[in-house]
């Protein structure tokens, strides 16, 4: 991974998450974890992820909401997940894959992406599509308020060159 004015990663990652959503989100996004990974299953597959890091989230197979299920209770105690509250019980993290060599504004369409992710969550409804219409919708928006920088794809196809796929 690179070295960013002498700083670990994770600043950089914070720092750089902090900036975009100010100016991409509105600073609609709240707290987030971060971390950068080099190994794991999916790894070679990957350039990031966005993931709960939470215990005890569920979601309503038919209505898509998400819960936390109080495990005292057997699972009949539901708390529904929401705007207000979704930090506090879905621990949101946002993930970078340091195994790739890549320049700065890859890596920041890369965290742009994963927080068009953490924004078709944040409402405490799980998207019938990880990459569905709301994302693009949110990816194609987060590309116009950018002036083109940020080009949000769903994928990136070709493992083997994923540093060059922006």
């Amino acid at each position: 991974f690179w070295e960013y004015e002498g700083k670990y990663p994770y600043y950089w990652i914070a720092e750089k998450y902090f900036e975009l959503n100010e100016w991409l989100f509105n600073g609609r996004l709240d707290n987030c974890l971060f971390e950068v990974y080099t190994s794991g299953k999916g790894m070679e597959r990957s350039l990031g992820h966005f993931r709960f890091t939470g215990t005890n989230i569920k979601y309503d197979k038919y209505t898509r909401e998400l819960y936390w299920a109080d495990p005292k209770g057997g699972g009949l105690l539901r708390f529904p997940i929401n705007r207000n509250n979704f930090v506090h019980y879905v621990k949101p993290m946002i993930g970078l894959n340091g195994h790739y060599k890549r320049t700065e504004l890859m890596w920041l369409n890369t965290l742009v992406h994963e927080m068009c992710h953490y924004y078709t969550y944040m409402d405490g409804v799980i998207p019938v599509q990880a990459h569905g219409v709301k994302f693009r919708q949110i990816g194609a928006l987060m590309g116009r308020k950018s002036n083109g920088i940020f080009n949000i794809k769903t994928i990136c196809k070709n493992w083997m060159v994923a540093i060059t796929c922006p």
